[in-house]
């Protein structure tokens, strides 16, 4: 992506005019932008682009380009959100922006464990990605969670998320509820859920995953949450 940079009335340049091997020479520091093209910068244009505009945080990102709050229009081939234009190679805002409040290297050291992670979730009542990016963009996330946390910890978003309240029975409400239906495994329960729609409303399609996420977490198996005997595939008593 080219950078046309305007012509200025002195010879002086930005104090730092190099950014992790690029000059000022491609980047605009004031109201220069890139060219008009259809074509999206690229990673690294796009972070060059950030530092010369002085951008430090993600939130400043998004409020620099609030035009109707006074911010500036995004150059054409400029992303409203990098994290997720750049997702393949996203390695979070600092390094994106070149701030480095917590340098990657030691983010493993300092980060929670995966268990203290969907504790915090649930803690904080985080049930969406909006809420958590929102969090995120008011300076309310610790250090010490991920930017990421999918990428970090390599799993699934649903997985760090709290449960959305009121939306199921607790655990075991649930259990008692489904016992009165003595299914025999799981594909039976989920075919008469699936026919039942209504009736099994608060009951999730997948318990094992959302009683997972209490703390702590209240799901042992099938076979307790349907009410048999893994071996003997009797019944068991309430």
């Amino acid at each position: 992506m080219n950078i046309n940079k305007k012509t200025q009335t002195n010879d002086e340049g930005p104090e730092d005019s190099n950014v992790h091997g690029f000059t000022s020479e491609s980047v605009v520091v004031s109201n220069r932008v890139p060219e008009r093209s259809t074509k999206v910068a690229s990673y690294l244009d796009c972070s060059v682009y950030a530092r010369a505009c002085g951008i430090e945080t993600m939130r400043q990102w998004f409020d620099y380009h609030r035009v109707k709050e006074g911010g500036k229009p995004r150059p054409p081939g400029i992303p409203g959100d990098p994290s997720h234009q750049y997702r393949e190679v996203w390695k979070g805002w600092p390094q994106f922006l070149g701030t480095n409040n917590v340098a990657s290297a030691h983010l493993s050291d300092t980060a929670m464990s995966l268990t203290d992670a969907k504790a915090w979730f649930i803690k904080n009542e985080i049930q969406t990605v909006k809420q958590f990016r929102v969090l995120c963009t008011e300076g309310l996330r610790p250090p010490t969670i991920p930017a990421c946390p999918e990428k970090f910890y390599n799993v699934k978003y649903s997985e760090l998320l709290a449960p959305k309240s009121g939306r199921y029975l607790g655990f075991h409400e649930a259990r008692n509820f489904v016992h009165s239906f003595e299914f025999n495994d799981y594909l039976e329960f989920r075919a008469y859920k699936r026919n039942n729609p209504e009736m099994f409303e608060k009951i999730p399609s997948s318990p094992d995953r959302v009683y997972m996420k209490s703390s702590p977490p209240e799901w042992t198996s099938w076979p307790d949450f349907l009410g048999y005997n893994r071996i003997t595939r009797t019944r068991l008593e309430e």
